[in-house]
């Protein structure tokens, strides 16, 4: 049986995509988290590029030089220890509820050193400044394609329906914008696109209230409950204050109000 490769962070919507596949569809997994600083917005593409910044950034941790939303050195994703907790007692709770799915879910694959591709590097630049992507920095989006380039295999990424307002990046709407009927990335005119070819979005028209539906009806969405979705954690573990607002606000939804996610 084929396994599906999942890029999982213990969120709402890639954890959503790892219960379909496994929970409604019965079928094999492989997942796969980032676990390194990859979120490189303090430092801009001309940086990136110097001798040996991404290997220091990766190795080392060192050389952090904005501050996160509580004035601490950012290396990147603060929630990474958080987050890998969350996905070994999600895993669990799946696994316990479903035992079936136990021989289909293997225990996440933690990638800790990646080296990106000058030619990766250079088209998502070109990307970046043609199309105004990102504000001249590389983000976790340049080491999921340098990874599943790595791979050389289909990869599922769980961007949702959710994601194509103006609150997104350019390059979100630029990739969905060329999905073809398989949901992968495909275009004849950009060719930096090639990037995301092995890039497949299940979700990408699939609404948050439309995963909550489904998750009601096969019975996981208490599991959903345990997903964790805040970048900057507090230092006592709490969400930080942007998601505190985002919770009062997805409280105030009735489809929604059984979904807290945010807590270990």
């Amino acid at each position: 049986m084929i396994k599906h490769n999942i890029y999982w962070t213990g969120g709402f919507d890639s954890t959503f995509l790892v219960c379909k596949k496994l929970i409604i569809e019965k079928k094999p997994i492989e997942t796969y988290y980032l676990n390194f600083p990859c979120d490189g917005y303090q430092h801009n593409y001309n940086r990136f590029e110097s001798s040996n910044f991404h290997s220091c950034m990766i190795d080392n941790e060192i050389n952090a030089v904005d501050e996160d939303p509580y004035g601490r050195k950012s290396y990147g994703r603060y929630s990474r220890l958080v987050e890998v907790k969350v996905m070994k007692k999600l895993r669990k709770m799946i696994i316990d509820r479903f035992p079936y799915t136990k021989d289909l879910f293997p225990k996440v694959n933690l990638i800790k050193h990646l080296k990106i591709d000058s030619e990766v590097l250079s088209d998502s630049k070109v990307i970046c400044d043609k199309y105004k992507s990102r504000p001249d920095r590389p983000d976790q989006s340049l080491y999921m394609i340098q990874f599943s380039l790595d791979l050389n295999e289909d990869i599922s990424v769980a961007w949702e329906a959710d994601m194509d307002g103006e609150d997104y990046c350019l390059s979100t709407r630029l990739v969905r914008k060329y999905l073809n009927k398989e949901m992968k990335v495909y275009s004849d005119t950009i060719k930096e696109l090639w990037l995301y070819r092995n890039w497949v979005l299940p979700l990408a028209k699939t609404y948050r209230l439309d995963m909550v539906d489904t998750a009601r009806l096969y019975n996981f969405i208490d599991i959903l409950k345990h997903t964790w979705s805040c970048r900057f954690p507090k230092e006592n573990g709490d969400v930080c204050d942007d998601c505190t607002l985002d919770v009062k606000e997805i409280k105030r939804i009735n489809n929604y109000k059984d979904i807290l996610c945010t807590t270990i």
